[in-house]
């Protein structure tokens, strides 16, 4: 996921804080700099976070691979078409 992401800007969604402060320090040190000024990483663990978060996004939204297995599934269902509406936008 970290190699994948675009220079020119991306949300990565995560379901907690220590996970959004693992993920800035990968993007770090894997990509730079330059690349974590870029990323927004944003935790959404329910439905109405998603919705505030992820409405209009016109950058490419990715979703940490562990995330749909920690939250429940009506944030689950959320997140997926709410990221499926974002990246047909970009």
């Amino acid at each position: 996921m970290i190699k994948a992401l675009p220079a020119t800007g991306s949300v990565v969604v995560v379901h907690n804080s220590g996970l959004r402060e693992y993920v800035k320090q990968m993007i770090h040190d894997v990509r730079g700099a330059d690349v974590l000024k870029a990323t927004t990483v944003i935790i959404c663990n329910r439905s109405d976070l998603a919705r505030g978060y992820l409405t209009g996004r016109r950058v490419p939204v990715i979703v940490d691979h562990v995330f749909y297995a920690a939250v429940p599934p009506t944030v689950e269902a959320s997140v997926r078409q709410l990221v499926r509406d974002c990246n047909v936008m970009v």
